[in-house]
């Protein structure tokens, strides 16, 4: 039953409370969430997606994938992405980021039908920060290696010098 505050063909109150809590949650999933259809044109995004990939929702929607996300086009349609993603755990890829800097990024792309439409979701975790302790990791390698080298080779040099003496 309605209440005199309810519009007509609008879900009843709790749907309505339901739909608010699943888009709040949406927007506060750290990973960022894109939505397509078969055509692998974006129906939605999250708060996530809006930071990274440059854009605000309403200049996003209704725009090709592809736009925000190059290295994507040519493994449209979006069908053929779930395929390849499925198969490989997933996909990478590197996106443009709003200052134009390289953001490389893992998608996983899961399948939805909502009212009898095909939806693609895809989940894009940016790795920029991973990518960013393996490059500082190998160059603490890559020093440390230096300086064993040259304590071996101070190490040699004393050997020598004494025995000159």
């Amino acid at each position: 039953m309605r209440t005199s505050t309810e519009e007509p063909g609008a879900p009843p109150a709790p749907v309505q409370s339901r739909l608010r809590e699943a888009l709040s949650i949406l927007d506060a999933v750290a990973d960022c969430i894109v939505i397509v259809d078969d055509a692998g044109t974006v129906v939605d995004i999250n708060a996530a997606a809006e930071r990274v990939l440059d854009g605000a929702a309403q200049y996003a929607i209704g725009q090709p994938l592809e736009r925000w996300i190059p290295a994507l086009g040519p493994l449209l349609p979006p069908e053929k992405m779930l395929q390849r993603s499925t198969g490989q755990g997933g996909l990478d890829a590197d996106v443009q980021g709003r200052a134009g800097e390289r953001i490389p990024v893992h998608i996983t792309v899961s399948k939805s039908v909502k009212d009898g439409a095909m939806r693609y979701v895809l989940a894009i975790r940016d790795f920029s920060a991973v990518q960013q302790a393996q490059n500082r990791l190998l160059e603490t390698e890559r020093l440390a290696a230096i300086g064993e080298t040259m304590t071996a080779l101070a190490h040699e040099s004393r050997n020598a010098l004494q025995r000159m003496h």
